[in-house]
């Protein structure tokens, strides 16, 4: 039918790549244009025979190449609406709703947690916050590694399934792994179109630290949140893991600006076994060292035991970061070490930090 036909082809054109829309972004194409279509006159399918037309469709395609352009996609819906038989026992409106009832599959976690964090709005929205509190303080409300966490106006966590012991606790309290201020950066991160802060924290399903992705929205002076988590670069790949270190720095500069951000790096809890993050300023004097006799200093200056200039080969680094080695002291071992640093420019900034050969 030409119903079928057109659920088919929209939802071929919801792909993930850059080259395409995502389900998200046709979702709103499709209910702008079903919401705007006539009203028809004549029997047709019911709200339950269109839903599981939908869910028919949604488990036989397969997961999409580069999508189309809205422009395409809106060519598409106009003329598919122009061929759906006219429906009597419900409103386009209705048929709009069955559609973006579909929930996105596990295997596509960023638009299952957005879907999750939007479902928690609409609770919201028809049950009230009293109600909707209570259920996403319950275990039951955990999703294998996914849950809902709400933040209130002022900052304090009203719900977290997972964490009960950070209810009722300022932002500034939760605190992820080496003491980095996830609750304040999570916070900061919201707005009111949702936005995505990458960390590492504790992952419900497996107990273990993990990289996890979380997507906030900030809905009626309330803070949504939930998230993602997928296995980050292990220790033992010190490349890899030196990266990762290096970006969750500057995700928190982003998010909580530069003050905060030296202030928990100058902190020697800060530190990860050998890790540990230095900033350089716009000037090239260093703002951030877990040794303090180190800040100030002109890193222009720094020259290592074999006169190698590694600190003017520092400041040379670009947003795609750059690779710098030398001798340095090991503040684990206490010993002059090679060491590997990974150096990121970032709003006129240097970020840094390095791992020691053995």
């Amino acid at each position: 039918m030409a119903l079928a036909a057109f659920i088919a082809v929209v939802l071929i054109a919801c792909g993930d790549s850059d080259a395409g829309l995502s389900r998200a972004d046709v979702t709103d194409i499709v209910r702008s244009e079903l919401v705007d279509a006539p009203a028809p006159a004549s029997p047709g399918p019911s709200v339950a025979e269109v839903e599981r037309i939908v869910q028919d469709y949604i488990a036989d395609i397969p997961e999409p190449a580069p999508g189309l352009t809205s422009a395409e996609v809106e060519r598409i819906v106009q003329a598919a609406i122009a061929d759906i038989p006219a429906l009597d026992t419900m409103k386009t409106t209705e048929m709009a709703d069955a559609k973006v009832s579909y929930v996105p599959p596990k295997y596509a976690p960023a638009e299952y947690t957005q879907y999750l964090v939007k479902d928690a709005i609409k609770r919201y929205e028809t049950e009230g916050l009293d109600a909707t509190v209570a259920y996403y303080n319950t275990p039951e409300s955990i999703d294998g590694h996914w849950y809902v966490f709400i933040i209130a106006e002022d900052d304090t966590i009203l719900a977290h399934a997972f964490s009960p012991n950070l209810v009722d606790l300022h932002v500034a309290e939760a605190l992820g792994p080496n003491g980095y201020p996830t609750g304040e950066a999570v916070a900061a991160s919201a707005d009111q179109d949702g936005e995505w802060f990458s960390y590492t924290y504790p992952n419900p399903a497996t107990g273990g630290i993990d990289s996890k992705h979380s997507w906030m929205v900030r809905y009626d002076g309330l803070i949504f949140g939930s998230g993602w988590y997928e296995d980050g670069p292990p220790k033992s790949d010190a490349p890899a893991y030196t990266k990762a270190f290096v970006q969750q720095a500057i995700n928190l500069y982003d998010a909580v600006g530069l003050e905060d951000t030296v202030a928990y790096y100058n902190n020697p809890e800060s530190l990860d076994d050998q890790w540990y993050m230095v900033i350089i300023d716009e000037n090239g004097y260093i703002i951030s060292h877990p040794n303090p006799e180190r800040l100030g200093l002109d890193a222009s200056t720094n020259v290592d035991i074999n006169g190698y200039a590694f600190g003017a080969d520092s400041l040379m680094a670009t947003e795609a970061g750059r690779w710098v080695d030398y001798v340095f002291l090991n503040l684990q071992s206490g010993k002059e070490q090679q060491k590997h640093t990974w150096v990121v420019r970032h709003d006129g900034l240097f970020f840094a930090s390095g791992w020691y050969e053995q």
